[in-house]
């Protein structure tokens, strides 16, 4: 295959029969390759209008899509034990309060919604990587910390809320040493 400048024409050898065609790519006498481009066009298109979606976003729906997310994995928690123990709905309460600094009135609506988002979740990935895009590695512990409080609050740790926090620590991209880091760190404040 000879290539040449702009305004030369470009030769394709297919094995002993030569076609030279002007510098002028005209896939359109090819349908499959016409297809396939059109195809792929349409397909960056739809990237780029999904990509100006995202950067247009406001800012208080990441933030409230973020705080959904770490409220849902308090409330996973919470549930985990199979039982819905007050103290451990308090803690929700003061930690959603104090993180992202929301009435009592919101912290509530935020709990029934997370509670919700929990129930029609198929797994724990699409809160996690919201919390792994948004929070930096040190903030990612202090949200375990969190979840660790949340598990102690009733006064027992339940072997499922362990496995469930492990779990969350991983796809949170936390270490194992970061993992026991969160939970000397709530043991202390219990």
């Amino acid at each position: 295959m000879t290539l040449l400048t702009k305004s030369m024409t470009y030769v394709i050898d297919f094995g002993g029969l030569s076609v030279a065609r002007p510098n002028t790519l005209n896939f359109s006498v090819y349908p499959a390759y016409s297809a396939s481009i059109t195809q792929g066009a349409d397909m960056i298109r739809k990237l780029q209008t999904l990509w100006k979606k995202a950067a247009e976003t406001p800012k208080a729906k990441r933030e409230h899509e973020v705080s959904l997310a770490v409220t849902a994995l308090m409330v996973e928690v919470m549930r985990m034990d199979g039982k819905l123990d007050e103290a451990e709905r308090s803690e929700i309460v003061l930690a959603v309060e104090k993180r992202f600094g929301l009435s009592q009135a919101e912290v509530h609506e935020l709990i029934e919604l997370a509670a919700i988002e929990v129930e029609q979740a198929l797994d724990l990935h699409q809160f996690t990587s919201a919390i792994v895009k948004s929070f930096s590695t040190d903030e990612r512990i202090k949200i375990l910390t969190e979840l660790w409080c949340v598990a102690m609050a009733d006064g027992r740790v339940d072997p499922y809320e362990e496995q469930l926090l492990r779990r969350m620590a991983e796809l949170m991209g936390l270490h194992h040493s970061q993992f026991i880091q969160a939970k000397i760190a709530a043991e202390l404040m219990f």
